[in-house]
């Protein structure tokens, strides 16, 4: 009898647990850490824009501006990681050398931390042009939903980092563009 009870009880609880992180997650409250990666925030913060266009108030336009530096962003840091990882497949090869010569290296080294640098200031300039896209108006109400994103993060009892309305929003943002979701991508370096 005590061990019917016992399992009624925890089967109770995994139901509660259960539904709550489901509902958590449904309403956007819950995502993986993703590891706060610069490189997605423009990606990241046009997804949180897409999916509160109606409550940002976005025109259609608006939304287009959005979708296109979005998806420039993220062909310009292709090209950019590609050209990065060249440079260091380069620096690796030069330092197996029997003897290696320093200049070349360094040049090489040069080369990949501009390119770095380089994509860390074209990330700054698109999160300024995406901001301004919104109307002083637009950008207060955004700062609410970041806010209240912050405030969702906390709570949510799987959260321990990330934006929490960014759950699942890389394939809502495909499906809303009539594209098919794109896999993860890890960019780190």
């Amino acid at each position: 009898m005590k061990v019917k009870l016992l399992v009624v009880a925890l089967l109770a609880v995994a139901l509660m647990v259960g539904f709550g992180i489901t509902q958590a997650f449904a309403d956007g409250c819950c995502m993986e850490k993703k590891g706060g990666d610069f490189k997605d925030k423009v990606h990241d913060k046009a997804m949180i824009m897409l999916s509160k266009q109606d409550e940002l108030g976005l025109s259609d336009d608006q939304v287009k501006q959005i979708k296109d530096l979005k998806h420039k962003v993220m062909k310009d840091m292709i090209r950019k990681d590609a050209e990065i990882d060249v440079l260091a497949i380069d620096i690796k090869s030069a330092m197996w050398e029997d003897s290696i010569d320093t200049e070349a290296v360094d040049k090489l080294l040069d080369a990949k931390y501009d390119l770095k640098k380089a994509e860390a200031k074209a990330i700054v300039a698109a999160l300024a042009d995406l901001q301004n896209i919104l109307t002083k108006e637009q950008q207060d109400k955004m700062k609410a939903i970041v806010k209240e994103c912050k405030k969702a993060m906390m709570a949510c009892p799987m959260m321990k980092g990330g934006c929490p309305m960014m759950k699942g929003m890389k394939s809502e943002g495909a499906k809303s563009e009539g594209m098919k979701p794109m896999p993860e991508m890890s960019h780190k370096k």
